[in-house]
């Protein structure tokens, strides 16, 4: 038995989530675009001989 209960091991209570900042992150719901268009990471002539040294594609 231990003396002393280990807090981190209990729920949080409502009081003290309201007490703790969110730690979801907000994002802007209007900020959509991901990527530039028609660029994707694979498209690049260094991914492409990484792949080809990895055998991973055919050329």
């Amino acid at each position: 038995m231990t003396k002393f209960r280990d807090e981190s091991k209990d729920p949080m209570s409502p009081e003290k989530i309201a007490e703790h900042e969110p730690t979801a992150v907000k994002r802007d719901p209007n900020d959509l675009e991901i990527a530039e268009g028609g660029k994707t990471g694979a498209d690049t002539p260094e991914a492409t001989e990484k792949l080809r040294k990895s055998g991973m594609t055919k050329l």
